[in-house]
């Protein structure tokens, strides 16, 4: 008894300490929010920062908008150290 005791009581406590995802039937995605509006819902009580990189030596780091053909645009990091916006 004493053992089905301790691993109830490790069970509990471990599933309360470890973070989890949670994956609503609306299909959004919460980062920091437990009620996404949005296919993917970033949240902070500080500034938020998404920082998309590469570890790859002269690699490239892109961030795609994409909307209705034609509308798309890539913001692009170059390993030269440019940042631009274009329309692709």
């Amino acid at each position: 008894m004493k053992k089905l005791s301790f691993l109830i009581l490790l069970t509990l406590t471990t599933s309360t300490l470890f973070a989890q995802n949670t994956f609503p039937a609306t299909g959004n995605v919460g980062i920091g929010t437990t009620t996404p509006s949005y296919n993917l819902h970033i949240s902070s009580a500080t500034n938020t920062t998404l920082t998309i990189g590469t570890t790859v030596s002269n690699g490239y780091s892109n961030l795609f908008f994409k909307g209705s053909a034609p509308d798309m645009w890539k913001i692009k990091k170059s390993p030269s150290g440019s940042s631009f916006p274009t329309s692709v």
